[in-house]
Parts: structure tokens; sequence; C-alpha cells
């Protein structure tokens, strides 16, 4: 709305002198102008590179890992972007665009033929468009080229957690660039599901084969001496499964590494992923030394790692009471709240639905829309009367030192499975001779578990926990077990064909 004052001079206009009137202003429509074709994948491209930066600069600067692991990461995206630029190069010469398009909240022109294809194929290459899982695996393959003794799981752990940038992705980028991005490629930065673990295994998997397949990249092996000592106080398992787990990867020839050669046709196996095989040796050696059955077996030498059995009932105490001091008493965790269904609802306290809302808020709402439109001042002033903002607008803090909690819990929980550790009984060979039933040696009646419901309760949380730390599924970890097992197996057989 404006005003102008209009004068009079001659007859026409007679009387109506100093009368003052009022012209509506245009109502003009609010439009967005958005990228199309090859301006489109240009700003995606942009977006993504932003996005990818944010996450490599956390993990160095909050995790506390070298600086060249951002070199690493942009120079892994570098070789992926120079396919992308030529893909861009191939696929759009033939368009002609004389301007971008404008977008108005009324019309949506956009066609599905504009939308390309995402996540069709199972494998990829490094000239596809990239996933926003993409980013999690790129941090992955920089920490393995730097062979640090960090795991896949730490990734999804911080992910779902909410510390690094994952899910509401487009947060982290700024309103100037993702405005102009169409809704096919904003949605390819958004997570609308829970992240599992052997979804960001498997894309790991396929980033590893492009980089091989396009680049003849060879991915070096974990830390697995590093990691494998990391898990083992993780669990808070005794030392002796250490030696135990390092000879049986010389038996099955493990070498932690991701399997080379496999074409898109390849169908990937529980035991390609190189946490998968280690996670499974040491759960193997954990069998064999303490077993989680009722079975009495004796070993014929006090030196031998068997020689002392652990008490798994107090394993399990303490892992429970270690998972309780990792959370904040009462409060709703972040990759609590993205579990939230309707029923949980009526189950929550006062203090979790505040803490869901407030979760809600920070991921889900959009300050922006606060601040555009015709009725901007109206939503302003309804702001202003019902705030949002809650007295507590921070989340919990959670100590995130591993899924295990802190340093001091760690320690404290070690020295309760270790208390609890009872000797067996010494039979030796001379001994065991002279009884008039079989000694029973550590290993004899080993139990192979397929499936979880099979396991004894103690076996179940053990898999679990193990599962956990490696970013594995239960069910992906169990099949792992049992496919070295059968390895092993093997190996046994043929040195009784030897001798």
């Amino acid at each position: 709305m404006y005003t102008a004052l209009v004068t009079a001079e001659d007859e026409d206009t007679f009387g109506t002198q100093g009368r003052k009137s009022r012209k509506k202003a245009e109502e003009r429509e609010i439009v967005e102008i958005r990228f199309q074709g090859r301006q489109a994948f240009e700003q995606f491209l942009l977006c993504y590179q932003l996005l990818l930066w944010k996450q490599s600069h956390w993990l160095v600067k909050s995790r506390g890992l070298p600086a060249e692991l951002e070199t690493i990461i942009r120079d892994l995206w570098a070789l992926r972007l120079q396919k992308l630029m030529g893909k861009v190069e191939n696929d759009f010469d033939a368009e002609v665009e004389s301007q971008s398009q404008l977008y108005s909240s009324q019309t949506d022109t956009e066609s599905e033929a504009d939308i390309p294809m995402l996540g069709k194929r199972r494998k990829k290459s490094v000239d596809s468009t990239p996933s926003l899982i993409d980013t999690l695996g790129l941090c992955y393959l920089g920490l393995l080229l730097l062979r640090l003794p960090v795991n896949l799981g730490d990734l999804h752990r911080w992910a779902t957690t909410g510390e690094l940038t994952y899910y509401r992705a487009m947060n982290a980028i700024p309103p100037a660039m993702r405005q102009r991005l169409p809704s096919h490629y904003f949605s390819a930065l958004e997570a609308n599901v829970v992240l599992e673990p052997q979804r960001l295994q498997t894309a790991v998997l396929d980033l590893v084969m492009a980089y091989e397949r396009d680049y003849g990249m060879i991915v070096p092996a974990l830390n697995h001496p590093l990691l494998l000592f990391r898990y083992i106080k993780e669990l808070a398992l005794p030392l002796g499964v250490y030696p135990t787990a390092t000879h049986l990867s010389k038996l099955v020839s493990y070498t932690f590494t991701y399997p080379n050669g496999l074409t898109r046709k390849s169908r990937y196996r529980d035991n390609d992923f190189p946490e998968a095989q280690l996670m499974s040796l040491l759960i193997i050696a954990v069998k064999l030394l303490y077993p989680f059955d009722e079975v009495r077996r004796h070993p014929s030498k006090s030196t031998e790692g068997a020689a002392l059995a652990v008490d798994w009932d107090v394993w399990v105490k303490t892992r429970s009471s270690a998972k309780k001091e990792t959370k904040t008493s009462g409060r709703l965790r972040f990759e609590e709240a993205m579990k939230v269904n309707d029923e949980d609802v009526f189950s929550m306290s006062s203090t979790q639905l505040d803490d869901y809302l407030n979760w809600y808020e920070r991921t889900w709402t959009n300050e922006g829309c606060q601040k555009r439109g015709s009725d901007k001042d109206f939503r302003r002033a309804l702001f202003e009367v019902f705030p949002t903002a809650s007295n507590d607008p921070q989340p919990p803090e959670i100590p995130l030192i591993g899924e295990s909690g802190t340093i001091t819990a760690k320690l404290r929980r070690l020295k309760s499975v270790q208390g609890s550790l009872v000797p067996k009984m010494v039979v030796t060979e001379e001994e065991a001779i002279g009884q008039e039933s079989t000694v029973k040696r550590p290993g004899n009646q080993y139990k192979r578990y397929r499936k979880v419901e099979d396991m004894p309760q103690s076996a179940r949380i053990f898999f679990e926990s193990a599962a956990d730390i490696a970013g594995l599924s239960v069910k992906s970890l169990v099949r792992a077990v049992d496919i070295t097992e059968l390895r092993l197996q093997k190996w046994s057989n043929e040195e009784r064909k030897k001798s």
C-alpha cells in the first residue's frame, strides 16, 4: 500500500484540490529461482562438497583426528568430481538453456523425466550421482588410507547421535545455496530413514569397488592389531583373546581387506567386510576360551589361555550398568528420538516429551519460513505469543567415547570382569589317562549358533554388543561367524588328512 497526494490546477479538478487518493499496491507473487538441468546438477555438487567438508572438518576438530584426513577426503572427492563433471559435459551438451526457470509456490512444471534415477543400482560407479550415505563412505575411506583405529561403527554412532552431520544435512547448507536446488536434488541430501549399520557397510564396499574399478586404487587393510586390542578393551575381555584371535586369522587367511575384483553382478557375503572378519575371529576365540555353556572343560596346563573362566552373569550385569551410565537419566537421545513412533508417545515422561519436541524443532522445522511470505508479520507475532523455545534448548549431554561410555566406566567394568575370573581345575595328560571318563578339553563340544534365537542370553547380549561396536547388524555378524567357523572346520579336516 502506498499513498499519493494529488493537486489540481484546472477546472476539471476544481474542488478536489488537497484531496487524498489511495491506490492499492500490486500484490507480488513470491517466486524462487531454482536451477534446472546442468546448472541444477552443478549446484547439487557444490552443496554436496560443502557438506563433505563440514563432516571431515568435524572429524579433525572435534574428534582429534589428523589434519591430513581432510586432504585425503578432498582428494578422493576430486577424483570422483572429475568423472562427474565429465558426465555433466556429456549429458547436458544437447540441452539449450536460455535462462533459469522460475518456480512459483502455485505451479510446478517439474516432470518425472527430469528426476535422475538415484540409488537404483546396487553396484555403483564413481560417475553415478552421489548419495548422502556416500559422504560417510568417503570419510571412512580416508580413515582407512591413514590406517587409523577408527571403525565404521564409530561413524555410524556419531551420525546417529547427531554429532556428525547426516540427518537433516540440508540445514548445514546456506539458504542461498539450497533454495536454488530442485526438489529431487533437495531430497537426495535428506536422510528419510534411520541409518542401518549394514546399509552403511554395503555403501562403503560399493565405493571401494568403484574406486578400484575406475582408478585401480587398492584400499589398505584395517589396522587390525589396534582395533582388536580396542575391541577386547571395549568388551571387557581377558587379554588371552588377542593371541588366539591373531592365530586363528592365519589359519583362515584373513587379510582384513575388502575383496578385489568383484564385478557388478557379484553378490556380497557377510565376511567380505573387514570389520566382520575381525569381529568373527574375536567371537570364535571367546567361544573357544570362555564358552557360554555350562560344560566343564579342563586345561592341561595352568599357563593356557583357557585356564580361567569368565563369569558371564557378572559380564552381563556390568554391561547393563555401563549402558545406563551412558544415558542421561530420563532423557531422550537423538537416535532414540529418530525411532519414536506413535505408540511410544504414551509411555514417555514429561521430560522425554520435551526432549522430543525440542529435537523435532531443531531437526525438522525451518526458521526461514517465519521470515518469508505475505503473512510473515502474523507468523512472527504468533511465535512471540506462543514461543517454542524451552528453558533447556540443548540436547542432553551424552558421553561419546565409544559405545561403552567414559574411560572411568571402562576401567570400572574391566576391574569387575577381571575380578570375577575363576581359575579352572588343571588336569594334566598323565592324570587324564587314569580317569574313567574322558576329560573334556577347551574347544571340545564347540557350540555353533546359526540363529540368534538359539543362543543363551549371555551369548545373545555379547553378540549384540560386538555387532554394535563393529558397525554390523546382529544377523550379519552371526552369519560371518558361521562362515569363519566353516573355514576353520575345512582347515581342520585338511590337517587330519595330512596326518
